[in-house]
C-alpha cells in the first residue's frame, strides 16, 4: 500500500471553521468566517466547494462549534461557546439534501 497526498481547493472564505463535519456520500461541510458571516459550505469530492443555505441572522459560529449530518439530509450545527466572541450554544438544523 502506498500513501498519496493531494492538495485540493481551499475553503472559499480562506480558512476552515471549527464547525467541520462530513457525511458518508463524499461531502465535507465547513462553516465560514466565524467572526463575520453566517455562511456554511459543502465540499463535494466530485465538484468542489458550494455554498449551502446561510444560518439565521445574528447566529455566529465560533470556537468549539460543531456539526453533524444525518442520513435523511439534515445538517445540525451549534456555534460553540469557548471563544471570547461567542457563547452561542443554540442547535440549528439545515436541510441540505
Amino acid at each position: 500500500m502506498t500513501s498519496t497526498t493531494t492538495a485540493l481547493a481551499s475553503h472559499p472564505e480562506g480558512f476552515v471553521n471549527d464547525a467541520f463535519c462530513s457525511d458518508r456520500s463524499g461531502h465535507i461541510f465547513a462553516g465560514g468566517n466565524y467572526t463575520t458571516s453566517q455562511t456554511f459550505w459543502v465540499y463535494d469530492t466530485a465538484t468542489g466547494w458550494a455554498r449551502i443555505p446561510d444560518l439565521p441572522s445574528g447566529y455566529e459560529k465560533g470556537d468549539c462549534g460543531s456539526c453533524t449530518v444525518t442520513d435523511d439530509g439534515w445538517l445540525y450545527t451549534t456555534g460553540g461557546g469557548c471563544g471570547i466572541r461567542t457563547n452561542n450554544t443554540s442547535l440549528l438544523r439545515i436541510q441540505i439534501f
